[in-house]
Parts: C-alpha cells; sequence; structure tokens
C-alpha cells in the first residue's frame, strides 16, 4: 500500500462555483512523487490554519496518479431555512493531505 503526505498553502482566487460537476475553478496539486500508473488514490484533505473567520470548505476531484484537483471556498448561511450559499475566495491557509492508494479497485462513480 502507497501512502503520501504533504501540505501546502494556498489563496483561493476564484469566484463562487454553484453548477454541480463544474470543477474548471478548481486548481491542480501534483504529488512530489506519483503513485503507480493507473492507482485512483484516496485524497483526505484538512484546513491547518485559522485564515479568516468564516468557515473555509475544501473539495476534491479528479485524483489520479498524478495528482488531484482542489477548491477552497466560505460556506455561508444568508437566513434560516435558505440554502447554504458559497460566497467565494477565502484567506490564505495552509491544507494538508493524505493520499492513500486503495487496497482494491474502486468502481469508477458517475457524476
Amino acid at each position: 500500500m502507497m501512502i503520501q503526505s504533504g501540505y501546502f498553502t494556498h489563496k483561493e482566487k476564484n469566484k463562487s462555483e454553484l453548477k454541480v460537476g463544474v470543477t474548471t475553478t478548481f486548481e491542480w496539486y501534483e504529488f512530489a512523487t506519483p503513485f503507480p500508473k493507473g492507482v485512483k488514490p484516496i485524497v483526505i484533505p484538512f484546513i491547518q490554519t485559522f485564515g479568516g473567520p468564516n468557515t473555509p470548505d475544501i473539495r476534491i476531484a479528479d485524483a489520479n496518479e498524478k495528482g488531484f484537483k482542489f477548491r477552497i471556498q466560505e460556506v455561508v448561511v444568508c437566513n434560516p431555512g435558505v440554502s447554504a450559499l458559497s460566497d467565494g475566495p477565502h484567506l490564505p491557509e495552509v491544507v494538508g493531505f493524505i493520499a492513500v492508494a486503495p487496497a482494491f479497485k474502486l468502481p469508477d462513480r458517475k457524476r
């Protein structure tokens, strides 16, 4: 089993992404050492700092042997009973992660 860990500091510069499955506003993180060809690692991210008063959310997409796409954004609720909206960019944060090669092949998920 292959496991990697790492961290990076990131300042989100993109506007809110409100469409399901759209990753054009995500950014790319490349592993220092690639996983074996064809491996789709499980990536577990976490925010390690407290860069501002609003709670950041991190999303991961399209993980492969070379790296993964990620996005940090703030989540806010306008009024009780109203669905949460993302208000876009967040102050710089340190993001840590672990990435693990699955012990068995995971089925592809349809978006």
